[in-house]
């Protein structure tokens, strides 16, 4: 799965990135940061993590367990994570907020600005 990742390793700070679902919803993660490393076996991986309100995440899944993620690095890279595997904090209690950690399950999906920009203007943001 290492072939697709175009990026150096480093740390990288994301401008903006958003959990969304098939029914338009969707939660922002706040400092969110993507990290690209050589993993065990020499080939690169990619990770990241951001804060995120929980209460607004368990609305979210209320819709469908598939989640996508959008993301925008910055210039012209905007991608759609489909359906990554999440791991976050289990504190369900109004305005807490936890570090949510992704890992693609594939390859990501480039987007243009314009489509990047057009999926995140159809989105209902929700928060808790």
């Amino acid at each position: 799965m290492s072939d697709w990742i175009e990026f150096e390793e480093g740390k990288y700070a994301i401008s903006r990135a958003y959990l969304t679902n098939d029914a338009q919803n969707g939660v922002m993660l706040l400092e969110p940061v993507l990290e690209i490393y050589t993993g065990r076996f020499g080939k690169r991986q990619m990770k990241g993590f951001g804060l995120v309100q929980n209460l607004a995440l368990v609305e979210l899944h209320e819709d469908g367990d598939r989640i996508d993620l959008l993301l925008d690095l910055g210039s012209s890279f905007r991608f759609r994570m489909e359906n990554p595997i999440l791991q976050g904090g289990k504190v369900f209690a109004p305005n807490v907020r936890s570090q949510l950690h992704f890992y693609p399950r594939q390859p990501w999906q480039a987007l243009t600005p314009a489509a990047f920009d057009t999926q995140v203007g159809r989105l209902h943001l929700l928060s808790a």
